[in-house]
């Protein structure tokens, strides 16, 4: 225990302080107040502010040792942690504030106390004088007209256990109350707390559960949607070497359209100029060698009334005429209930009659659009 006379006392102001901030004003102001090259503290808590004390931690460890007193093993306590300071009365009883002296284990206190709580305090090591007395009052902003001689020493009472805490260690505000008070609400929430816990044990071993019948769903889908896209792409396949098999043959069109050309002469020479055959697909053209050629419109009708040919377009230019039209494969069956006759051939025609070119590419029927 360190005597008055070898710590120094500071008063801490905190009734403008809530309380849930309290504890960190007290750390600022112990970081901005280090009297001592090496400084420990000590924080006694009292109502709407505290104490701090200060003390020379080097010059302390030092005495220890000169005692064989373990530093590390040992609790360095401030004298004013043990002592309780009982206010003296005021003679004036409007006084809202008391000044009194106390005589402690070397030397002497004064202590300025107020709405139940010490205000100021000064160490002396003897009886202060008059004049070291008004000046402590006037410091500490009471009047000395009610205090202007030394009021006789007092003796403080020792307490059982120290008030307090070393600055270093954190404060314990929970009192046995709280504590009980705690261990009763954890009784009370245990029971629905260890029904949650095996709900939620229950809910976790479902969704594991669930997810392992997920992931048996996944493979085997992932075994259906293969084989789904194995039988597409086999399907498409086989649409494609449908189609590039089931062609029509050039002979039975050049003599479905020589049957329609002979009936739409006009009284002039027609020649078949191009032809061009693609995936049901048809392009020639015709051009009049004597006469005019036939017209678009009829030459339009008199193809679309054969049943495989659809689509047909055709484009007079001058002497030529431009025919594009698509025709069914020979196995399809048209949107008519009567499928598409195809004419026999015809036989050999005149020469004036009609000819077919086979020298000509398609070429020549984009130069005409």
């Amino acid at each position: 225990m360190l005597s008055r006379g070898c710590y120094a006392v500071r008063t801490l102001d905190l009734a403008a302080v809530p309380s849930a901030k309290r504890d960190d004003a007290i750390r600022l102001a112990l970081a901005g107040w280090t009297p001592f090259a090496e400084t420990d503290h000590y924080v006694i808590p009292q109502r709407g502010g505290a104490i701090l004390c200060a003390w020379d931690s080097a010059a302390t460890t030092q005495m220890m040792d000169s005692v064989a007193v373990d530093a590390a093993q040992a609790t360095v306590l401030p004298e004013s942690a043990l002592r309780r300071f009982v206010p003296v009365a005021s003679l004036d009883r409007n006084a809202t504030q008391v000044a009194a002296l106390y005589q402690v284990m070397d030397g002497y206190v004064g202590l300025v106390q107020g709405d139940g709580r010490m205000l100021a305090e000064q160490w002396w090591p003897e009886v202060p004088s008059p004049a070291h007395w008004r000046n402590f009052l006037r410091s500490a902003s009471v009047s000395d007209d009610l205090n202007r001689d030394v009021p006789s020493p007092a003796a403080p009472t020792w307490l059982t256990k120290p008030d307090g805490h070393p600055a270093a260690q954190p404060r314990n505000n929970t009192s046995a109350r709280e504590v009980l008070i705690v261990w009763a609400m954890a009784l009370v929430l245990a029971a629905p707390t260890l029904w949650y816990a095996n709900q939620y044990r229950q809910l976790s071993a479902l969704q594991l559960s669930a997810s392992q019948r997920l992931q048996s769903t996944e493979k085997d889908l992932d075994v259906v949607l293969s084989a789904r896209d194995q039988a597409l792409s086999t399907q498409e396949r086989a649409v494609q070497l449908a189609a590039l098999f089931n062609q029509t043959e050039a002979l039975q069109l050049f003599a479905l359209v020589n049957e329609v050309v002979l009936q739409n002469l006009g009284g002039g020479t027609l020649q078949l100029n191009d032809w061009e055959m693609r995936l049901q697909q048809l392009k020639f053209s015709l051009v009049a060698v004597t006469g005019s050629p036939p017209a678009a419109t009829a030459l339009v009708k008199a193809l679309e009334r054969v049943r495989i040919f659809r689509d047909v377009e055709a484009r007079t230019d001058g002497a030529r005429v431009n025919v594009t039209l698509q025709y069914l494969p020979p196995n399809t069956t048209p949107a008519s209930d009567v499928p598409p006759t195809i004419p026999p051939a015809p036989n050999v025609a005149p020469a004036k009659a009609a000819s077919l070119d086979t020298s000509t590419t398609v070429a020549r029927l984009g130069e005409h659009g």
